[in-house]
This record gives structure tokens, sequence and C-alpha cells, in this order.
């Protein structure tokens, strides 16, 4: 016990202010990819999807000291990018560690070990995995917001050739904001005092398109198969910057998210391929799009002379990082084949079953 109370009375906040002795508590972390459940819904550990040799990450934590008309307002830095690296077996062994993962390592020096501050009226954490990718970090010009800037291209990740290694360097991953007031009613999962678990994932996502049919589809051959955007233009982005922005004030408490396309090499025209239910899962792997115009589908039904046509409307075209998107077109037969109606399903990225899918008409 002597040695905890020694331990808190020598830890400091970034601004140099010592923290309460009186909280006792080190700041401990731990890290998954709730984006990679199976249908249990049980997270994947990062260091799993992590490559030998990169299992850390960089984290940044800052606390708000003052809350006034329904605002976080003060700030002070607890962690500048600290450097996190996990040792397999290693849980308990300190203060700062409980699930392998550690911040006082013998190569950062400077990082010191860090206690819950009681007082505080908000925690936030955020981080990028791993410490050394290429990003860039950044404290906007009204020191409200950190932004933290990812290379991400698509096309890397999804190619078959591509290593764990190459996968990662091409598109890193980044954590959703940890935000909690430390009320445990609100935020049970984030109280002060227990380890911060760190969602990560990657500034991408993925979309599929698929058909139904309300009746035996023998006779039916589908060609000519475009999905699209239905300005007729714009091209379907999987190369470029993701640039992630954390609140640390005001009343935000999650992430945003914006993209810059680049030179706009590697989109794509169209989705051509469909995904089959027993057969070929066609995926295509895209950067996100917070919004966008609506998407057509164009399909050739048979020999016939001109392509039949359904349109999915702005507001069911946003792609969020980390999600999957499948938009299921239904095929009847009314005096003819007709485009019936359109599905949407979202869920988080690597959720095979349409079944487990929230589902939304139109």
């Amino acid at each position: 016990m002597g040695l905890i109370s020694l331990a808190g009375l020598m830890g400091c906040s970034g601004s140099g202010t010592v923290e309460p002795a009186a909280a006792g508590a080190a700041i401990a972390f731990s890290a998954d990819l709730p984006e990679r459940q199976a249908v249990t819904r049980s997270g994947t550990p990062l260091e799993d999807e992590l490559p030998v040799g990169s299992k850390t990450f960089k984290v940044w934590a800052y606390k708000n000291t003052a809350y006034e008309a329904g605002s976080y307002t003060s700030y002070q830095t607890v962690m500048s990018g600290y450097t996190v690296g996990w040792t397999e077996n290693t849980a308990y062994t300190t203060t700062t560690n409980t699930h392998d993962w550690e911040y006082i390592l013998p190569a950062q020096p400077d990082q010191t070990i860090k206690f819950w501050d009681w007082s505080a009226k908000a925690y936030r954490f955020f981080a990028v995995a791993p410490h050394d990718a290429l990003v860039t970090p950044t404290m906007d010009g009204s020191g409200d917001n950190y932004t933290v800037t990812l290379p991400a291209d698509a096309t890397v990740e999804a190619s078959n050739d591509a290593t764990t290694e190459e996968k990662i360097a091409a598109t890193p991953y980044f954590s959703r904001l940890w935000f909690s007031t430390g009320n445990a009613a609100v935020y049970p999962t984030r109280q002060f005092g227990q380890p911060v678990v760190l969602e990560f994932t990657k500034p991408l996502a993925r979309v599929r398109f698929m058909f139904i049919y309300s009746y035996p589809p023998e006779n039916i051959k589908l060609k000519n198969k475009e999905f699209k955007p239905s300005d007729g233009t714009t091209k379907i982005a999987c190369k470029g910057t993701v640039t992630v922005s954390y609140p640390l004030k005001g009343t935000g408490t999650s992430e945003t998210f914006s993209v810059d396309t680049g030179d706009g090499s590697g989109a794509l025209t169209a989705f051509t391929e469909e995904y089959i239910e027993e057969g070929t899962k066609k995926w295509y792997t895209v950067l996100p799009a917070a919004s966008q115009d609506s998407y057509t589908l164009s399909v050739t039904f048979n020999n016939e002379p001109e392509p039949r046509t359904a349109v999915v409307p702005a507001n069911y075209m946003t792609w969020l990082p980390g999600y999957s998107y499948t938009y299921v077109f239904k095929i009847t037969e009314q005096g003819g084949v007709e485009i019936e109606m359109v599905l949407a399903a979202v869920t988080k990225w690597g959720d095979p079953y349409v079944g487990e899918y929230t589902v939304y008409n139109w």
C-alpha cells in the first residue's frame, strides 16, 4: 500500500498539476476490435490483429475540470501521445497493466504513471495503432478539438496478396472516443478507475448488393448490372486520407470524420458484381462517406432492350468507418418482372449473416 501511495504522489498530469493521491487507481488500458464481431458479439482483441513487432498503440488522454451551462469547458492533458505496448502474460505485474498493455516502458522515460482524478468532470481517451503509424496528429486552431489524419487505401485492404503488415501500413487503425463522466449509471462500462477499453477500427467501409426473388428465378437472366452514384459522374473513393476529429471540450462526446480522396486514383465507377448467397460473396472495400447522393441500380432482364432501374435515396448512402452495408433488391413478377423494393442491411464489419442485420424499407 505504501508503494502505491508514493507512486500516486509522484504522478503528474500533462499540465504539471499533482494528481490527488486519494485517487489511488492507476490508469490502465485494454483494446479490442468490435467491428470484427462474431454473432455472439464478442470482440476480437486488438493484439490478435496486429503483427508481431507492431503490437502497440499511441494514446492521447484529456480530462475536463469544469462543467458549466451544460458544457465541459476547461481541460488538462493527461497523456500526450503515449506509446502503449503489449506483452503476453504481463497483466497485473505492475499497477498500470491489467490486460498485458503497458505504457511505463524503458524506451519511453517521459511516460510517467497516471492516476485517476476523482474530481475530474469527464475523461476523454483516443488512440491510433500501431504507435508508429504514419499519421498526422494536430490540435485545431481553436484548441477545442484534436485531429488525427490517417492514410486509407481500400485497394490494399481488399487485396488477397497483401500481407497484414502491408495492410496496416496502408490503412492504420484509429479508436473511437472513450468519453465518460464517471457516472456509473450513465457509463456502466466506462467508470473512472476501471481499465480504459479502446475500440479500434479502420477508416474503411464495406459495401455489397444482392438480389432476392419472390418466385423461382430460373427463367430470369440478369445482365449488365451496375450500382453507382445517380449523378453519373461521381466515382466511389477507394484511396485517400481520413481525418478523425476528437472534441476535447464542449458537448461533443464522440468523434467525427472527413474524407479527402486525393487525386482520385483507385476509384470505382460502379459496383458490378453482386453478392450471391450460395456462391461468391463479393464485398467492395471503400472509403467511408459521411454523405453522398443517391445510388441507382441498373440491370438488364433477359434480352430486354432497356434496363430496369431502382434508386436508393441519399439518406441511406451514409457509410461509417468499420461498418458493412448490404443493399438488397427484391424482384417480383406482376405482369412482367419488376424491382418492387429495396432493403438496406447495416452491420458491424465482419458479420456474415443477413438475418442479424437491421433492415430498413423505403
